[in-house]
């Protein structure tokens, strides 16, 4: 799998190729704990996602330099193939109320912080 270096100061660390890493983190992330079995913080879970979004982004913009099809968005319109339009209409109306839901919210949260700015 990966390679075990040692460090000058006597410590063995494990060095994986992207892929590997990629492997590791998305497992990591389904079972919420690390390799030593801690459970993944906040900030643990943020890196290793935005990792994983990182590698994804960089696939998407070399199959669309190279004009390849993209596997990421091949995936999501396979999924999307299986739905009939009524459930891609639910679908795309729910994720619709789901973000007007959030800028409500959002909006509900910075006039509470400018009232109690002004107190």
């Amino acid at each position: 799998m990966g390679t075990i270096v040692k460090t000058k100061r006597g410590n063995e660390i494990v060095l994986l190729d992207p892929s590997e890493k990629g492997k590791r983190y998305s497992n990591q992330l389904k079972n919420r704990v690390d390799a030593n079995g801690e459970i993944l913080t906040p900030e643990e879970v943020a890196y290793r996602k935005g990792y994983l979004q990182a590698r994804t982004d960089s696939a998407e913009a070399y199959a669309a330099n190279k004009g390849l099809p993209s596997k990421s968005k091949a995936r999501r319109s396979a999924f999307f193939a299986g739905l009939s339009p009524e459930q891609k209409k639910e679908r795309q109306e729910r994720k619709l109320k789901a973000k007007e839901a959030k800028l409500v919210e959002k909006k509900k949260l910075a006039s509470l912080a400018n009232k109690k700015r002004r107190v």
